[in-house]
């Protein structure tokens, strides 16, 4: 009777963990949806902007991203919204090494990104 009863309890501690597991991991497709939406608030227009200061600050969409992790984090992001059909545009301050604004473009173009270009204006001052 009892190691019925062990049994039994062992058998639901197990059920419990596999549900628990599965609504933690979630629904592929369900996590993909959430990912798209989150990207569309975030890249509405499929537009990037990466803007690089002279500080050695570099923005994507008003997010600081330091240069030297650009590239993973657009890796991420085309992983969300994808790389086709997406413009990634590069402006920098005046003042900017353009060794930075260079390595922001190739970090875009590394990350998968085809069509990048530079902003024929500078930030404001």
């Amino acid at each position: 009777m009892n190691r019925r009863i062990i049994t039994i309890a062992v058998l639901c501690s197990l059920v419990i963990l596999i549900a628990n597991s599965c609504l933690f991991w979630g629904n592929d497709d369900a996590n993909q949806n959430n990912a798209r939406l989150k990207s569309e608030s975030l890249f509405p227009s499929r537009q990037i902007m990466i803007e690089v200061h002279p500080d050695s600050k570099t923005r994507v969409q008003n997010i600081e991203v330091p240069l030297d992790t650009l590239h993973d984090y657009l890796v991420r992001v085309s992983k969300i919204i994808g790389t086709e059909d997406v413009k990634v545009i590069v402006t920098a301050a005046e003042k900017t090494p353009f060794g930075d604004v260079s390595q922001a473009i190739d970090e875009a173009r590394r990350a998968g990104y085809t069509d990048v270009s530079l902003s024929p204006r500078p930030l404001p001052k």
